[in-house]
C-alpha cells in the first residue's frame, strides 16, 4: 500500500485496519482517525514473512481509549522512518501513542512518536526479542511514557538500563509543521537515525539520505540543515520615545554548528523604508537551536 488518505470519521472509526494478512508492505502513507489511525490483528504469517511499515505519516486523533498505532498479535513488525502523532491526553499504558501488544521480533527504528498531551509515546506488551533504537519518543507532559513489558520508563536512559533498548534514542520536540502534517526541519532529527535496508526513500519519494548529508533523519521525512543559519526569531524593540532608540533583535542559530566568537555575522536594520544601518556582531558561542540578543551600535532617533 503506497497512498495518501483523507476523510470524515465519527470518534470510534478507524483510519486503517488489517487483520490476518502477513507479508504486507505498508509504506508511504497519509493515515488519520479519531481511534485507531493504524490497527493491525492477528498477522503472523510463518517464520519467513515480515511486515514492513515505513515511511508513514500518522495522526491519531484525540479519542481517549485508543492508540494512533497498535499491532496486536503481529509478529516479525519492520517498523521503520515512521511519524506519528497522537494528541489524546489521555494518561493510560495501555493507550500509548503507538503499542505492541504480543507481538515478537519486532525491528522499530528512525520513528519519531509524539505524545504532547500526555500519557505514553510507546507500549511493548509481552513480546519477546524486540530490537528498537534510534527512535525519537517526545511525551513532554507525561512523568512516564515509555512502557516495556511491565514496567514504566520515565527517561530514554532508564529506559534503555531497563529493557535493553534505545541506546541511541532521543526525547525531543519533533517540531511537526501542524498535528497533522507530520514534515519537520528539527536539527534533533536530523543525521540521528540509522542506516537500516528498504530504506533508500523518505516519504516524499526523496533519495535518504539528503545530500550532502550522509547520515538518515529520524521520521517520515528526510531533510538536509545548513552548516550555518541566522533568523531573527524577535524585534525586541517594539516602541520609540523621542531620542535616541536602542534597536534590540534576537537572533536564533538555525545552523547545524555552533557559533564562535571568530564568527561573523552581519545585520541591518531600516525604519519606514529608510536608509539601512549596517552592523556587524561577534557571538558568544551559541549552540543550534539556541538564541542571542545584539543591540545595533547605531540608535534610531
Amino acid at each position: 500500500i503506497s497512498t495518501r488518505t483523507s476523510g470524515t470519521w465519527t470518534s470510534s472509526a478507524y483510519g486503517f485496519r488489517n487483520d490476518y494478512s502477513y507479508g504486507d508492505s505498508i509504506a508511504g502513507n497519509f493515515f488519520s482517525g479519531h481511534r485507531y489511525a493504524m490497527y493491525m490483528y492477528s498477522n503472523q504469517g510463518s517464520s519467513s514473512d515480515t511486515f514492513y511499515i515505513v515511511n508513514n505519516m500518522i495522526w491519531g486523533g484525540t479519542y481517549s481509549t485508543a492508540n494512533a498505532v497498535r499491532f496486536s498479535s503481529v509478529d516479525r513488525v519492520y517498523f521503520v522512518g515512521n511519524s506519528v502523532n497522537s494528541t489524546s491526553s489521555y494518561n493510560s499504558s495501555s493507550y500509548a501513542a503507538v503499542e505492541f501488544s504480543y507481538c515478537d521480533d519486532v525491528s522499530a527504528f528512525n520513528n519519531s512518536i509524539a505524545r504532547p498531551n500526555g500519557g505514553y509515546a510507546i507500549q511493548y506488551l509481552y513480546g519477546a526479542r524486540a530490537n528498537a533504537d534510534h527512535n525519537n519518543y517526545y511525551a513532554p507532559n507525561s512523568t512516564s511514557y515509555l512502557y516495556y513489558n511491565g514496567s514504566t520508563y520515565s527517561s530514554i536512559s532508564a529506559f534503555n538500563t531497563g529493557s535493553g533498548q534505545g541506546a541511541n534514542s532521543i526525547s525531543a520536540d519533533p517540531e511537526y509543521f501542524s498535528a497533522t502534517d507530520l514534515h519537520t526541519e528539527s536539527m534533533n532529527l536530523n543525521n540521528a537515525g540509522a542506516k537500516t535496508p528498504r530504506f533508500a526513500m523518505d516519504y516524499d519519494g526523496d533519495p535518504r539520505p539528503t545530500s550532502p548529508d550522509t547520515d538518515y533523519d529520524i521520521g517520515a521525512d528526510d531533510y538536509w540543515l545548513p552548516d550555518y543559519d541566522a533568523d531573527v526569531v524577535a524585534i525586541n524593540s517594539t516602541s520609540f520615545a523621542s531620542g535616541n532608540n536602542t534597536i534590540s533583535v534576537s537572533i536564533m542559530n538555525n545552523g547545524i554548528k555552533t557559533w564562535a566568537s571568530t564568527d561573523t555575522l552581519y545585520l541591518e536594520y531600516s525604519i519606514d523604508g529608510g536608509t539601512a544601518v549596517k552592523d556587524t556582531m561577534l557571538p558568544s558561542s551559541t549552540a543550534p537551536g539556541a538564541s542571542i540578543n545584539f543591540d545595533f551600535t547605531v540608535p534610531y532617533n
